[in-house]
């Protein structure tokens, strides 16, 4: 995973540094990498208006043991759930390198859940099962861009996000809501 990311970030370097007659302009569309977890392509058709279609990415896992009179249970899980989403940048405010935005967003993500058990065989019955996750998220930010050359920015959200997940396996079914505050930070290079 380590050298996945070493690649990403040559390749934002090399693509900001190589030279081009468009970098005189101002950038119309650039790659946006943000945390947490999404890459995207921010897309300016109109000065107060830019579309960042995204993908997102979450992998995460977790290991628990518990000791009884029973006997040592352990159970593990490993997470994979991948997303694709939009968001709208409506500009509302600028000056010289400087802009503020609203934006709306929706991401909608799929992925599943492997859960393996180790307990003892008079508890429960160990083995793995695997959990299909489906959902989406619901995103209102206000937003500020700062360029720092014709060709790279950074960025800075915070906003309101409301999620809903779906999680399913052979014999339950489950819904998790949450909404809270949501904050991201990334960084955009600008490609024409």
């Amino acid at each position: 995973m380590a050298c996945r990311v070493q690649w990403l970030v040559v390749a934002v370097a090399a693509v900001a540094t190589f030279p081009c007659q468009a970098a005189a302009q101002s950038g119309t569309l650039g790659l946006s990498i943000g945390y947490p977890t999404s890459l995207g392509v921010v897309w300016q058709p109109f000065a107060l208006v830019a579309i960042r279609p995204e993908f997102t990415f979450e992998l995460f896992d977790a290991d628990s043991t518990s000791v009884s009179r029973l006997g040592t249970s352990r159970f593990s899980t490993d997470t994979r759930l991948v997303g694709v989403g939009l968001s709208a940048l409506f500009l509302v405010y600028r000056e010289e390198t400087l802009s503020v935005y609203v934006s709306p967003r929706y991401i909608h993500r799929r992925g599943k859940t492997i859960v393996a058990q180790d307990v003892p065989a008079d508890v429960f019955v160990g083995g793995s099962d695997d959990r299909k996750i489906q959902g989406h998220t619901i995103t209102g930010s206000l937003g500020a861009r700062y360029g720092l050359g014709a060709r790279f920015a950074v960025f800075g959200e915070l906003g309101v996000d409301h999620s809903r997940e779906d999680t399913t396996d052979p014999t339950t079914e489950s819904r998790i809501s949450r909404t809270g505050i949501r904050s991201g930070a990334g960084v955009v290079v600008y490609l024409f």
